[in-house]
């Protein structure tokens, strides 16, 4: 029997991936559904979010049936972020860099401050866990005093 559900999402149970890199746009535009799925595939396993959701709908032909999904992107706006371990750095890199290419426009690749897709500040989590105040068990690295 599958544990239960309270203990199904409160315990993490890999490692945690604690380096974060994302794919940012530097331009407003926007991308089909088809461009984004195609940069999703071209991440290759290593894209663990995608950022945009296609919800404006565009008609390419007025007589035909044919319609397209397009996700508006802002200036700045994350497209896919990427998790991993700090000595994998540059395979996210090259999986971004392939990523890129699917996408018109301009994008810039940046590194994370945060610990993984959490709020916390690389070294802000320095600290705690010399105290021993993270709890390494807890899924999104929550202070002992919040649980």
């Amino acid at each position: 029997m599958g544990r239960r559900l309270a203990h199904c999402y409160r315990y993490c149970k890999n490692k945690p991936l604690l380096f974060c890199r994302h794919l940012v746009s530097d331009e407003y535009k926007q991308l089909s559904s088809k461009a984004l799925e195609a940069g999703r595939i071209c991440g290759n396993k290593c894209v663990t979010k995608l950022s945009l959701h296609p919800f404006h709908t565009i008609r390419i032909n007025k007589i035909a049936s044919d319609w397209y999904a397009l996700a508006r992107v802002n200036i700045g706006q994350s497209i896919l972020s990427i998790r991993c371990k700090e000595s994998n750095a540059a395979v996210t890199q090259e999986a971004l860099r392939h990523a890129w290419y699917k996408f018109l426009a301009r994008q810039n690749i940046i590194v994370s401050k945060k610990r993984g897709f959490t709020n916390m500040d690389r070294e802000d989590y320095l600290k705690p866990k010399e105290e021993k105040r993270v709890l390494q068990w807890v899924s999104f690295y929550a202070l002992s005093g919040i649980f």
